[in-house]
């Protein structure tokens, strides 16, 4: 009798336990990194957050726009629950007008939107810029702050605390971050996860 209540109870415990989110990160070398393997310092931030089990990447950045539909293809083929998105690194470098970029940065979030109701877009993240770029990049989040205040996006803050990391948080190609800087925007995702209660607080 009491194998059966203890396989009664196993069986109850399958049925209730809750399946992975599905997560679709889509964004440049900041969110897979250049190589893969957590000890790299180039490993991204999206292994921080999530693994294969119950995530994808899309590799998508301003030079690959072209690419724009069958990435949101393939996005919407998996089916995700959630879509982070890091994109604007580029954006950066001036290699798109500035009327691209804010055409593209409300285009993004409604695709998106399209596929889920859950959808966090990463501000763009600290570098050490000269202060041109800087002002650029501030500008850029201003819009991407305004306009997920608008359509009801969240937003990871992956400016703030880098910048105070400074260079500790800079690799030294002087472009992406190093292990420490990619975990601190993963963190600013796990952050918005949570609070939004997209995951459970297991991560």
């Amino acid at each position: 009798m009491a194998y059966k209540i203890l396989a009664l109870v196993i069986l109850c415990a399958l049925c209730v336990a809750p399946v992975p989110e599905k997560i679709a990160f889509i964004g440049d070398s900041y969110t897979r990194g250049m190589l893969d393997g957590p000890t790299d310092a180039w490993y991204g931030f999206a292994g921080r957050v999530a693994d294969a089990r119950n995530a994808r990447h899309y590799r998508w950045c301003p030079a690959t726009f072209s690419r724009a539909f069958e990435i949101w293809q393939r996005v919407v083929g998996y089916q995700p629950d959630i879509i982070v998105i890091e994109l604007g690194i580029h954006w950066i470098n001036g290699r798109e007008p500035e009327t691209i970029i804010e055409d593209a940065i409300p285009q993004i979030m409604r695709q998106a939107l399209a596929v889920t109701p859950r959808v966090i877009f990463v501000a763009i993240p600290w570098r050490a810029w000269d202060f041109a770029r800087r002002a650029e990049a501030v500008r850029i989040n201003k819009i991407i702050y305004a306009e997920a205040a608008r359509l009801g996006v969240s937003v990871a803050d992956s400016y703030s605390e880098l910048s105070v990391c400074g260079l500790d948080c800079i690799s030294a190609d002087d472009r992406h971050p190093n292990a420490k800087g990619h975990q601190i925007i993963a963190d600013s995702v796990l952050e918005m996860l949570v609070r939004r209660v997209f995951i459970p607080v297991k991560f």
